[in-house]
């Protein structure tokens, strides 16, 4: 017995070290504490789901890019996405406060441009069709483009184009709103302008940046998980109005070459490609680098001004895209433009390997997380069993002593009903309180019947003492197993927001062992959860049959016994995964703060590739003294 006592205080003095070293030591403590402050708190899965306090941003208020991250929530909650115009007049007033607040910080203005393209305030022009040779489609959104503060838009991109010159990202905006105000000339000029810049900045990442620094603050920790999720969530709407100017500019090109005037059609197309070629090479999304060489390829179409092309859905075709580039060499080399050849073509050969690969590397993009998310699940799952575990115990302990039961004492024929109803009842109620409320209240009369029923035969030939203590212990346990339940199915929930998390972020079809445990996670998991707690009554039923101990009284014994041992155990197990959490969250906090630079270039450098850099566009510029230095 001495030894049993010694080994069990070893085992809990292990349990409880381990869990004040993890906590103590300052590389694993702000986790630890968060992962045991989620599993016993009222919040389900990571945290992200709740709002962030407003004092947070209060807090900081000269940090930009946390002001820039608030003020885009307030814009992103003051309408409905599903109405163009849901607010009143002054839902731009964020956008306002936060430029007075940072006047000559560019990435507040490129935020807000980014931000307003949310309303689709560009007016479908026709030769978004035209261009292709397809029929006219009416704008269903012409009478919200009126609406639209067109004055503050361009205001904005002006000053953002002040305070960061060599962008061409303000340029390309400003120009997609002057096309929306039907003032070609200026918007053609400004996107000319955009094409001789030397760089392309978006500045979003700030946006992202500002979410994970609250959520940094709230929490106290930085969360791998959380990062990578709130990089994940940024919209990027200024990628269509980039996409329509283009083809609004092809058309243009198209007009020219039609009365003959190639020179002027050919710089109109060099525009473009230049423009794409910028967001390609310097898109910090993998889906702008698409973007970008999507537009490229806009450039090379319809030779002539002939609508050779009815989509530009087929513009990576090999056949017909090699076709493309064939014919429009040949038209360079034709027209006098001979020295325009070689930056076309490596533009194109970077396209081509853009989209080869880009969109097989958005799996690749965040290979890390669902291992991550798996850890953060696993964690999650062997601290709720511990709970689990424990309360079982603690259960078992208090039964035996109300029963006044001893080990070899079997349960009295008298009890077992009430037992058998009470275990019922308590599965019963929980049952209903998950059951959609329409489907409740048949189910509540179908189970409420054989309930009565039981009740009537429990008390039947006894006297109201009698009666009334088997009514306790009835409900007494229909109120255990009901606790047990609810509290289980809270924890499992927890379990299941890290997952969803991970199923969130991650993108295409699910690779790898860890993929595919988030993918088929609802029978997975729930197995995972089920299975510490299973085994251990499986165990103590078959200790029970062997050492012929009365069933019922053998489980309690052996949970009253053995939860607190075995808990320990899977703390214990907790530090080993624990430990392995803290690595892959470090994998991955290093894997976004390198998406965070160049998303395709670390696509790239994970697949074995080199990244295409810039195409040198001076060989074949018509105007070169007109290029402003790369900074």
């Amino acid at each position: 017995m001495a030894t049993e006592i010694n080994y069990r205080a070893w085992l809990v003095g292990a349990a409880i070290g381990l869990l004040l070293a993890l906590c103590i030591l300052p590389s694993t403590g702000p986790l630890l504490r968060l992962q045991i402050e989620q599993v016993l708190g009222s919040q389900t899965g990571l945290p992200g789901t709740k709002p962030l306090p407003a004092s947070i941003a209060m807090s900081r208020p000269n940090d930009v890019q946390i002001q820039i991250a608030t003020a885009i929530g307030d814009f992103q909650s003051s309408y409905s996405i599903s109405n163009d115009f849901h607010e009143g007049p002054d839902f731009i007033s964020p956008f306002t406060r936060l430029e007075s607040r940072f006047p000559n910080e560019p990435s507040v203005y490129a935020n807000t441009l980014r931000m307003l393209f949310m309303r689709r305030h560009m007016r479908h022009r026709p030769e978004n069709s035209l261009a292709f040779g397809l029929k006219l489609i009416p704008d269903p959104g012409a009478a919200a483009v009126d609406q639209f503060p067109y004055a503050f838009f361009d205001k904005t991109a002006m000053t953002g184009e002040r305070l960061d010159p060599n962008n061409a990202y303000f340029s390309m905006l400003y120009a997609a709103s002057l096309f929306s105000q039907n003032k070609d000339a200026a918007a053609m000029a400004e996107y000319h302008l955009a094409s001789l810049k030397p760089y392309w900045r978006e500045y979003y990442t700030d946006e992202a940046n500002g979410n994970c620094k609250k959520w940094d603050l709230a929490l106290g920790v930085r969360s791998a998980m959380m990062h990578e999720a709130l990089f994940a969530s940024i919209l990027l709407p200024h990628y269509a109005p980039c996409r329509e100017v283009a083809r609004i500019e092809l058309y243009k090109a198209m007009l020219a070459e039609r009365s003959g005037n190639v020179k002027q059609g050919l710089e109109v197309r060099q525009d473009i490609m230049r423009c794409g070629s910028l967001m390609r090479s310097q898109s910090t999304a993998i889906i702008g680098t698409l973007v970008g060489a999507a537009i490229f390829r806009t450039g090379l179409v319809n030779l002539g001004g002939r609508p050779d092309s009815t989509e530009d859905s087929d513009i990576y075709s090999d056949q017909v895209s090699q076709q493309r580039i064939d014919d429009f060499c040949r038209y360079l080399r034709r027209t006098g433009n001979g020295d325009l050849v070689a930056p076309v073509t490596e533009e194109y050969d970077a396209g081509t390997f853009i989209h080869n690969t880009g969109l097989d590397n958005l799996q690749n993009a965040t290979v890390g997380v669902p291992s991550l998310a798996v850890l953060w699940a696993a964690d999650f799952l062997i601290l709720a069993d511990v709970i689990m575990l424990l309360l079982l115990g603690g259960l078992g302990t208090v039964a035996l002593r109300i029963l006044k039961l001893s080990p070899m004492e079997p349960v009295s024929r008298s009890h077992r009903l009430p037992l058998i109803t009470g275990l019922v009842l308590g599965l019963g109620v929980y049952i209903l309180s998950v059951t959609p409320s329409r489907d409740a209240i048949v189910a509540s009369l179908i189970f409420a019947i054989p309930f009565i029923l039981s009740i009537v035969w429990i008390c039947r030939g006894c006297g109201r003492q009698r009666a009334l203590r088997r009514l306790l212990a009835l409900f007494a346990v229909g109120a255990a197993v009901f606790i047990f339940l609810t509290i289980a199915f809270f924890e499992f929930s927890k379990c299941n927001g890290a997952v969803q998390l991970g199923q969130a972020i991650e993108y295409g079809t699910p690779v790898g062992i860890a993929s595919q445990v988030l993918k088929n996670w609802e029978f997975v998991g729930g197995v995972l959860f089920a299975f510490p707690l299973m085994l251990v009554c499986l165990v103590l039923l078959g200790l029970s049959i062997i050492r012929r101990l009365p069933l019922f009284t053998g489980i309690l014994t052996g949970l009253s016994k053995t939860a607190a041992p075995v808990a320990c155990v899977l703390i214990l197990v907790y530090g080993v995964v624990f430990l392995g959490t803290i690595s892959q969250e470090r994998v991955v906090n290093t894997q976004v703060d390198q998406q965070t630079v160049c998303e395709g270039r670390f696509n790239a450098a994970m697949t074995g590739h080199t990244w295409p850099g810039p195409t040198n566009w001076k060989i074949g510029s018509k105007r070169p003294e007109e290029a402003p230095a790369a900074p």
